[in-house]
């Protein structure tokens, strides 16, 4: 836990940012949402791919669709999180 002078130095230090340049708290709070709506984007088209490579590949699409499916539930679980 850090201590309390840090956390009023840091409370203060943000405070003045946002006063002094909203449009820079504004693009900054932005960059999660977008890296947010891409990974959504992406499990949906692994998810939409499955069917296709199951049609199409056979067995081996079907292991290559188990991938595409675990691959698309980490980016679907990731979205939650701000790395």
């Amino acid at each position: 836990m850090p201590n309390s002078y840090y956390r009023l130095r840091f409370d203060t230090i943000i405070r003045e940012l946002t006063d002094d340049d909203p449009a820079f708290v504004r693009r900054v709070n932005g960059l999660p949402h977008s890296r947010l709506r891409r990974r959504r984007l992406w499990a949906w088209l692994l998810w939409a791919a499955i069917p296709l490579l199951v049609v199409v590949g056979g067995w081996t699409g079907a292991l290559i669709a188990l991938i595409a499916l675990a691959g698309s539930a980490v980016l679907w679980r990731g979205t939650g999180r701000i790395t």
